[in-house]
C-alpha cells in the first residue's frame, strides 16, 4: 500500500513540482511562525499587499477571527484579494512546498463487541503527501494544492483506503486598478464563526478528507470549487463576482481514489456576488448572495467588532427559503434502536462527522417535495485573548430549518426500526457532508494558545460542541510541536459523550451519545521537503 501511494503520490503531483526553468525555491521549508518577525505564507492569488494594521497588543494576528492575517482592517485600502470581506477562525498554518505525514490512531468505539468480536480498539495507520505552491510571473500567478491520504486497518474488518483531495490549482491575473481576473478551482472562504459558517455557501460537500475534526483546520483541507472570478479592490472597499459552472451531473459521490470531486463542488451552475465596505477602524463588515440551479437564493453577512483591547464579538448570518431538515422517510421520526439499523450504530454511520471514515454517498437526504419557508441561520460569538495570550471563544449557533426541542425528541422517540436506522443515519451522513448541524441551538467553545508557556514551538488548542437540547458532546484536544523548521510533531485526542438509547424516554441515543466512535487518539509527524 505504501509503494502504491508513492506511485500515485508521483502522478498527482507531477504537474506541480516546479520545472527547470523555473527560479529555484528556498533550500528548506520556511516556518514563519517560529520567526516573530516573518509574515505567514500567502494563500491568495494575487501578490502580496501592504499588511493590515497592527492589532492592540494583547491580539495575536494569527489567532484574531474578526482581523486574521491577510485580510485589512477597516479604514486600510488593500485586501487579499482570495478573502475578500471578511475571512473565518484561525487558519491551520501553511507552509508551501512538500509535506510527508505519517502516524498511528487508536479508535475506541461504543459498538466493538458487534463490529470486531472484542471489544479490543481498533488502530489504523495513516500516511499523507500533501503538496501546496504558488508561483510568481509578472502580473500572473499560480497556485497547486493537492493532498493523497492513505490508511489501513488492523483489528476491523474495514478496508485499507487511498483518497487524493485536489484542493486547488489557479491562475490569476493582475489586470491593474486594483482590478483581478482569476481562473480555476479556489478554496473561496467565507464567514467568521469559528466551529460554523452559515454564510460559506460553498463549504458543502467539499470535505474528503478529515485528519482532524478542527474546523480551522477543515476549512483549509477542502476542495475549492471551479470558478470564473474578478475581484476589485479600492479604497472603498471591495468587490467580487464568481461564476461557477456545473461540472458533474453525477447523483452520488464518486469514492475512487483518484476521484477529481467535481460533482462535491461543481454539480449545479451558480453565481455569487460579495460586498465588504470600508467601514470604521474596529469595525468590519461583508455581504454575500448565491443563486444555485435548482435551489432557492441564498444571502449572508459577516459583522465583527473590537469591544475592547482584546476582545471581539461577531455576528455571521445567512437566509433562504429552505426546507424542514428531518430524515426523509419520516418527517420528523426516523431513526434505529438495536441491530445494524440501531441509534447506536446508524447515528454512528454519520460517521463524517467524527471521522469514523464513512462517506455518504447521495446528495440532500432531506425530502425534496417538502414545504419550503424563509429560514435563517446565524452565529454569535466572542473571543477574548487573555493577558498570556490564551484565546478564548464562545458561540452559539441557530438553525432556524433544523429540529427544535421537541422535533429532536420526536426523532429520538421514532428510532424504533432497523429501516427508520437507515433513514436517520442517511440524515445524518447528508448533515455531515454539508456542514450543518443537527439540532436547531448548538453551543461551541475553543481555546488556543500558540506558544504556549512562552515556548515558540509549542502549540495548544481544544474544543467542544454541544447539542442545545439534549447537551451531548463532541470534544477534541491537540497538541503541537514543531522540533524543527523540517519537522512538526502532533497528538489529536477526541470523543463523545452523551446519553445513549432508552435516555430520557427516548428510543434513540443523544446526538453524539449515539456516535459509533466513543474515543480516538492520533499521533503523527509531519516532515517538510
Amino acid at each position: 500500500m505504501r509503494a502504491r501511494l508513492l506511485l500515485v503520490a508521483g502522478i498527482a503531483l507531477g504537474g506541480g513540482v516546479a520545472g527547470a526553468d523555473e527560479a529555484p525555491g528556498p533550500a528548506s521549508p520556511v516556518r514563519p511562525w517560529l520567526d516573530a518577525e516573518a509574515a505567514p505564507a500567502p494563500t491568495s492569488g494575487v501578490p502580496a499587499l501592504p499588511a493590515a494594521p497592527a492589532l492592540p497588543p494583547s491580539l495575536s494576528p494569527g489567532i484574531a477571527p474578526a482581523f486574521p492575517s491577510g485580510v485589512a482592517l477597516p479604514g486600510d485600502a488593500t485586501a487579499d484579494a482570495l478573502a475578500l470581506g471578511v475571512a473565518g477562525p484561525p487558519a491551520e498554518r501553511l507552509v508551501p512546498g512538500l509535506r510527508i505525514e505519517a502516524g498511528q490512531q487508536r479508535l475506541s468505539w461504543r459498538d466493538a463487541a458487534a463490529r470486531t468480536g472484542t471489544a479490543t480498539p481498533v488502530f489504523a495507520w495513516r500516511e499523507a503527501l500533501d503538496y501546496r505552491r504558488e508561483w510568481d510571473a509578472g502580473r500572473w500567478r499560480f497556485a497547486f494544492s493537492d493532498r493523497l491520504e492513505a490508511a489501513q486497518f488492523a483489528g476491523d474488518d474495514r478496508p485499507d483506503e487511498t483518497r487524493n483531495a485536489l484542493r486547488e490549482a489557479w491562475a490569476s491575473l493582475d489586470a491593474g486598478n486594483g482590478l483581478f481576473l482569476d481562473a480555476g478551482r479556489v478554496n473561496q472562504r467565507q464567514g467568521l464563526g469559528q466551529g460554523w459558517n452559515p454564510s460559506d455557501f460553498l463549504r458543502p460537500y467539499s470535505v474528503v478528507t478529515r485528519t482532524s475534526q478542527d474546523p480551522a483546520s477543515l476549512r483549509e483541507n477542502r476542495l475549492g470549487t471551479a470558478m470564473l472570478r474578478a475581484q476589485w479592490l479600492g479604497s472603498a472597499g471591495s468587490a467580487q463576482l464568481a461564476l461557477i459552472p456545473r461540472l458533474s451531473a453525477r447523483d452520488t459521490l464518486a469514492t475512487a481514489d483518484l476521484a477529481p470531486g467535481f460533482e462535491r463542488t461543481n454539480r449545479r451552475a451558480a453565481a455569487q456576488l460579495r460586498l465588504a465596505p470600508v467601514l470604521d477602524e474596529r469595525t468590519t463588515f461583508d455581504a454575500v448572495a448565491q443563486a444555485r440551479e435548482g435551489g432557492a437564493p441564498q444571502v449572508g453577512a459577516n459583522l465583527s467588532r473590537l469591544a475592547g483591547d482584546s476582545v471581539i464579538v461577531w455576528l455571521e448570518w445567512s437566509g433562504a427559503n429552505r426546507p424542514r431538515s428531518a430524515p426523509r422517510a419520516t418527517g420528523s421520526a426516523a431513526g434505529g434502536n438495536g441491530g445494524a439499523g440501531s441509534s447506536g450504530n446508524a447515528a454512528g454511520s454519520a460517521a463524517a462527522a467524527t471521522g469514523d471514515g464513512a462517506t455518504a454517498t447521495a446528495f440532500d437526504a432531506a425530502d425534496p417535495a417538502a414545504p419550503r419557508a424563509w429560514a435563517s441561520r446565524r452565529v454569535i460569538g466572542a473571543s477574548w485573548t487573555t493577558p498570556w495570550e490564551v484565546q478564548l471563544s464562545l458561540e452559539h449557533w441557530r438553525m432556524d430549518d433544523a429540529p427544535d426541542a421537541a422535533g429532536w425528541r420526536a426523532i429520538r422517540a421514532g428510532l424504533v426500526s432497523p429501516e427508520a436506522g437507515a433513514t436517520y443515519a442517511a440524515w445524518r451522513n447528508d448533515l455531515a457532508e454539508r456542514g450543518l448541524p443537527v439540532v436547531r441551538s448548538n453551543w461551541f467553545a475553543r481555546a488556543a494558545w500558540d506558544r504556549a508557556f512562552g515556548r515558540a514551538d509549542l502549540d495548544l488548542s481544544a474544543f467542544v460542541r454541544v447539542n442545545g437540547y439534549d447537551r451531548s458532546r463532541f470534544w477534541q484536544a491537540e497538541a503541537a510541536w514543531h522540533a524543527s523548521e523540517r519537522l512538526t510533531l502532533r497528538l489529536i485526542a477526541s470523543g463523545s459523550t452523551g446519553s445513549g438509547p432508552g435516555a430520557a424516554g427516548t428510543a434513540g441515543a443523544s446526538e453524539f451519545g449515539g456516535l459509533a466512535q466513543r474515543a480516538a487518539l492520533y499521533g503523527y509527524g509531519q516532515l517538510w521537503f
